[in-house]
């Protein structure tokens, strides 16, 4: 399966959920990602791996 990759203006590189939730987050709904934070949400978030 293939990775999500994002790139931030300062050229510094992001992948996997890391995206996601900066992605929510910069649309303002960040807080929608938060349970993800949590060990057992990284774990369930790893779904292709």
């Amino acid at each position: 399966m293939a990775e999500i990759h994002g790139v931030y203006p300062d050229g510094q590189l992001i992948k996997e959920i890391g995206v996601i939730r900066e992605t929510y987050k910069a649309v303002g709904l960040g807080w929608l990602m938060a349970p993800n934070r949590l060990v057992a949400g990284e774990k369930s978030c790893d779904c292709g791996k």
